[in-house]
């Protein structure tokens, strides 16, 4: 994966990073000469190199991590209740019914993990965000890493590229807008103005192309919430991932693993703090 620096201000945050100690085999600076090279199309900037990053096809990767023994999978039941027997016990209520029972419940519902009453008070936000699918053309094929910018870009997969995403915040729908795939284009161009000749995107209608749209669930700090619900032993959330859907949260459940079952902890002391659900005063949000 490519993170360009396409101004100033991104080039010093990324000096900033490698500054910090990050490993060469975790992320190194490229030129634009190499940066090119790399993703097999001309880039107009160099910027960071990820070479253990790549990007995975999500229904995939959700079905091969449900398959695991450990998953129980249960379609078409609505969780509306949570509620704590005298015992200590959480069950989890739909349509009046329990569904389940644990002595610990990790609620990972994206902005819906605010439904419960125990976790009204999270000061979670959706952010609407629109993919564009681009067909692939015999030139945009030579694209081999992921780029990202102003947009970001993937490879061609089954001949489609995906090109987004949109940031929304005040939405009333999820249906595809071509006004977002203009939008969507318009990044590319400015960020990788060959690939977007490779494409033909100045061809393109966006009221024809296809699209995805889905939300992200956002916290007023931008930091995930991952931790205990003050005053409600043995409930914990981890949402609010932003666009770091993918990546958050299995890390995230791996820390929470680790404190439910009194492990070494695989992330700092200071990040468990940060992202801890205590740090908001309910009333201000």
């Amino acid at each position: 994966m490519l993170q360009l620096a396409r101004d100033a201000k991104t080039a010093a945050r990324q000096e900033a990073m490698l500054a910090s100690g990050v490993p060469a085999a975790v992320a190194r600076r490229v030129d634009r000469a190499e940066a090119s090279a790399i993703a097999g199309v001309p880039l107009p900037a160099g910027g960071l190199h990820f070479p253990g990053a790549g990007w995975v096809h999500p229904p995939a990767l959700v079905h091969a991590l449900a398959a695991h023994p450990g998953i129980e999978v249960r379609t078409g039941v609505d969780a509306r209740a949570l509620e704590r027997a005298p015992n200590g016990e959480w069950r989890v209520l739909a349509g009046g019914s329990v569904v389940a029972r644990a002595p610990a419940v990790v609620v990972a519902a994206s902005v819906d993990a605010a439904r419960f009453a125990q976790t009204r008070a999270l000061p979670l936000h959706a952010v609407r965000g629109q993919l564009t699918l681009l067909p692939a053309t015999g030139a945009s094929r030579a694209l081999a890493a992921v780029v990202c910018g102003a947009a970001s870009v993937a490879p061609a997969r089954r001949g489609v590229h995906t090109l987004g995403a949109t940031f929304v915040h005040e939405f009333d729908d999820l249906e595809v807008h071509a006004a977002e795939h203009r939008a969507n284009l318009a990044d590319l161009a400015a960020m990788a103005p060959a690939l977007a000749r490779a494409l033909d995107a100045d061809r393109l209608d966006p009221a024809t192309l296809a699209g995805r749209v889905a939300v992200r669930c956002t916290s007023p700090d931008r930091l995930s919430i991952v931790g205990p619900v003050p005053g409600e032993g043995g409930l914990h959330v981890n949402t609010a991932h932003g666009s770091r859907g993918l990546i958050g949260p299995p890390l995230c459940a791996e820390a929470l693993a680790a404190r439910l079952e009194e492990e070494p902890a695989p992330v700092s002391a200071g990040l468990v703090a940060a992202l801890d659900p205590g740090r908001f005063d309910a009333h201000r949000y």
